[in-house]
């Protein structure tokens, strides 16, 4: 086993775990590798390593590497169960949980496990144990959580935040690439190490163990998925009678017939074809309930099963065992709990802002829709917007006027911009009918609504103008004038 005597030596991330292999699930099965693709296009080798815990708990921790990986031709030649070592670093990797996604644009739940990037594989020694050696900076104060099958432990659980740099492979280079990455780390509250471990912004060195174990998972996803399976519970639990177990039993006794004439026929196929591997028997129907206690036991279990599967999951941890302080200062475990609750109050109200910003959007998006404005949705901001006068004064001579009145708006906009060309265009532009309502006068702007109040400009006027200029004939003596009528329009609408 290696060992590092001195603290300059140590490495920054650099994991060492001992197991066995096992199989993980594949297409048509379960099998010890399976290759897949991953985002990007490129070929990963994906397997599963059984280890053991601290306290004697087996588990099993999926790996991904990639098919070039030194020593894969080892993990190739192995069978399920064989001793192996892999040497690696782990990180805190952002994935999503598909089964809380509402739509194609949404990935899920988002969630942040622990997973060992995997460097080389070697063979396995039997006086070899495994090994982590962390160098880094405390991300943030600690929670607190118990061990699910020991409750009399206690963990104190941060996140280290790490700087690697990896020199590059080739001869001469002064190229180093900088990795970031967070590592979660758990110790016991009664470890002599432990305040070390308290104080955000110590540097440290932890030595540990790979360690993992179920934690119960919280947030409004969770909550509502176990309150639709309480739900789903409920009307089953209700649906059960004694006809309904009768007829669930005739069922499985037709779906058992089929099974049987199947299966012979699959063994008398494959003891013809001359396949010397042994015949593996399909799964036959689950048998039902006998009774509607019985029903309702089975029931339960699936409801229980289900129930974990979201509201629990397995964590992956390194345990510290040792740490030593590089920088900064020890620090209580109540001191530790005051940051902490400092920071969760912190995270709530930054929480509440984002979600008080949607409901402004959301809200504005509805007024907009019973007004029957078109004006696309803006982003919400936390701040106010910039105060905007109530409504736009529009130049004297261009006010609204009635359909039943003879003025030109037109040509009052010539006489505005263009006088000396006014007279001469004047008695070619005829006035545009009016076939739409006039609008309604332009609203105070709330700042609430987070739109400007450029919104509230009455364009009727504009397109009007335009229509006007489009019935000037097409003398040359009139392209200055319509010029000059183009230039009002813009003024008009600006």
């Amino acid at each position: 086993m290696t060992e590092y005597h001195d603290s300059s030596t140590v490495p920054a991330n650099k994991t060492i775990l001992h197991g066995t292999l096992t199989k993980v699930r594949a297409r048509g099965g379960f099998k010890t590798t399976t290759t897949a693709r991953n985002e990007l296009g490129g070929t990963t080798l994906e397997f599963a390593v059984q280890a053991v815990s601290p306290y004697g708990e087996p588990f099993t921790l999926p790996i991904t590497t990639a098919p070039n990986t030194r020593g894969v031709e080892l993990l190739k030649a192995m069978q399920e169960g064989d001793p192996i070592a892999v040497v690696g670093s782990v990180h805190v990797t952002r994935m999503f949980d598909d089964r809380f996604a509402e739509g194609i644009d949404d990935n899920g739940r988002e969630i942040r496990e622990m997973r060992l990037r995997v460097t080389a594989i070697l063979e396995h020694d039997t006086e070899a144990a495994s090994a982590v050696w962390l160098r880094g900076t405390i991300a943030e104060a600690p929670r607190l959580l118990r061990h699910p099958d020991y409750p009399d432990m206690q963990f104190a659980i941060t996140e280290l935040d790490i700087i690697d740099y990896t020199p590059s492979a080739i001869p001469g280079s002064r190229a180093l690439i900088l990795e970031r990455s967070r590592v979660r780390v758990a110790i016991p509250v009664d470890h002599p190490s432990a305040e070390r471990l308290y104080r955000a912004g110590n540097v440290v060195i932890v030595e540990g163990v790979i360690d993992a174990f179920e934690e119960a998972q919280r947030g409004m996803l969770i909550a509502d998925a176990v309150d639709d399976l309480r739900q789903r519970y409920d009307n089953q639990r209700a649906a059960i009678s004694p006809e309904v177990v009768a007829q669930q039993i005739d069922v499985y006794t037709t779906a058992y017939a089929v099974w049987q004439q199947e299966e012979t026929e699959r063994r008398r196929r494959h003891g013809a074809s001359g396949n010397t591997q042994p015949y593996v028997q399909s799964r036959p129907p689950r048998r039902p309930a006998r009774s509607v206690d019985e029903a309702a036991r089975y029931l339960r279990n699936d409801m229980r099963r289900d129930h974990n599967r979201v509201a629990r999951s397995m964590q992956v941890y390194v345990q510290a065992g040792y740490v030593e302080l590089l920088s900064g200062s020890a620090q209580t475990l109540a001191d530790a709990r005051v940051e902490r609750d400092a920071l969760m109050r912190q995270r709530r109200e930054r929480r509440q802002r984002r979600e008080q910003q949607v409901a402004n959007a959301q809200r504005n998006a509805a007024r907009r829709a019973e007004r029957g404005d078109a004006t696309p949705d803006r982003q919400v901001h936390a701040s106010p917007p910039t105060p905007q006068p109530a409504a736009h004064a529009i130049p004297h001579g261009m006010e609204a006027v009635p359909d039943n009145q003879g003025d030109d708006i037109a040509a009052r906009a010539l006489q505005t911009v263009a006088p000396a060309a006014a007279p001469e265009i004047a008695p070619r532009v005829r006035r545009a009918p009016r076939t739409a309502a006039l609008p309604e006068p332009a609203r105070p702007v709330d700042a609430s609504d987070a739109v400007d109040a450029s919104d509230a400009v009455d364009a009727s006027d504009a397109s009007l103008l335009r229509a006007s200029a489009a019935d000037v004939t097409s003398d040359a003596d009139a392209l200055p004038a319509i010029d000059a009528l183009a230039l009002a329009v813009v003024r008009v609408v600006d």
